[in-house]
């Protein structure tokens, strides 16, 4: 059985690209490493993606939003579904302003957070 390596080959531990948390998963072939709270939130958003405009994961990634809706109409679809599906995490912040899939996902984290310091307190 092979072992997952936690550490960079400096010796330093591992961290997830959004969010700087420690993760304990190997770099995948992209050389992206993030935690599972951001893998999920990304696996999520480009369901949503291939869901309202048709673009398939593979097509996808982290640095790249405007490329993707080619059509006002395919935009106004996507943002309503983010919305819908966070309102609560992204709070104020216009999904149109996000420059990449990166920076949702950064806030849609920050939400979360902010979400759970207000129902159980700060860490």
């Amino acid at each position: 059985m092979a072992s997952v390596s936690t550490r960079t080959p400096e010796g330093e531990p591992r961290r997830c690209e959004i969010c700087g948390a420690l993760s304990y998963l190997e770099v995948s072939s992209a050389g992206d490493t993030l935690c599972p709270r951001c893998g999920v939130i990304t696996w999520e958003l480009c369901a949503l993606f291939n869901d309202a405009i048709h673009v398939p994961v593979t097509e996808l990634s982290l640095d790249l939003l405007d490329q993707v809706a080619r059509h006002s109409l395919d935009l106004v679809e996507l943002v309503m579904a983010i919305e819908d599906k966070w309102r609560d995490e992204l709070g104020d912040r216009e999904v149109t302003e996000a420059e990449t899939i990166r920076q949702l996902v950064r806030w849609i984290r920050e939400g979360q957070r902010d979400l759970d310091d207000r129902q159980f307190g700060p860490e």
